[in-house]
């Protein structure tokens, strides 16, 4: 039996830098964005994420792509 896998949903999430805790630890928060085009190129994934991370107060630590795959038997 063969097994095709497709992505069917894609978002991305930034990790923002928030601060410092009392132990001097790093404090992040997370947030979003759904319905990212499955085929956007990484290029213009990072761009934009970039673009709304100047719009938080706080600096951006990571640029995360999250992506949900469907896995059928044909």
């Amino acid at each position: 039996m063969a097994i095709q896998s497709g992505v069917t949903d894609m978002s991305m999430r930034l990790v923002l830098n928030v601060g410092t805790n009392q132990n001097g630890k790093a404090i992040t928060k997370s947030k979003v964005y759904k319905y990212v085009k499955v085929d956007a190129p990484a290029e213009k994934v990072h761009e934009a994420a970039t673009a709304l991370a100047s719009l938080q107060g706080y600096t951006l630590e990571a640029v995360q792509m999250l992506s949900t795959s469907d896995v059928v038997a044909i």
